[in-house]
């Protein structure tokens, strides 16, 4: 199961913060191939079960998020293995839905309610719930917060 995330993972980070958002940023600012790549990200999942208004903005974030970080450390392959453990920690440790996708093989098993839906992102998974959306906006806010800090220090040194 962990090869295949690695192999799944991989493909969306190269496909999507590999070439959309390299080919978008040559024709236009960062903050906008930024948004269109991780927009892209998002609806690649829209046949997905269970997919719900909020669990395309936190796919919208996870892009977001995933392209500052590879940004910031100029490394693919990062972003590429923390997208596929991520799908792998969830479905296959937790035992929760990854993306819509039905549970196979896990560790624990976990059953969602649907009077929780809101929270645990019901049949779609963490991703459609709002727990993740405050984690993927914490997680953004803190990689633009060291960002600046950084571009700051540059900023000052001789």
């Amino acid at each position: 199961f962990l090869a295949g995330y690695l192999v799944q993972g991989m493909a969306e980070e190269v496909l999507c913060r590999g070439y959309l958002l390299g080919s978008a940023a040559r024709r236009y600012s960062l903050p906008v191939a930024i948004l269109f790549n991780s927009v892209v990200f998002a609806l690649l999942h829209s046949f997905n079960a269970g997919l719900s208004a909020l669990a395309l903005l936190n796919l919208t974030l996870f892009g977001i998020f995933a392209s500052i970080c590879y940004l910031r450390r100029g490394n693919l392959w990062f972003v590429g293995a923390m997208h596929s453990l991520w799908n792998f920690v969830q479905g296959n440790v937790y035992g929760v839905q990854v993306s819509g996708m039905s549970k196979t093989v896990s560790v624990l098993d976990s059953v969602s309610t649907a009077e929780g839906s809101l929270i645990n992102g019901g049949a779609f998974g963490l991703e459609g719930g709002l727990g993740v959306t405050f984690v993927y906006a914490a997680g953004i806010a803190v990689l633009i917060f060291l960002q600046a800090r950084d571009n700051k220090s540059r900023a000052v040194q001789p």
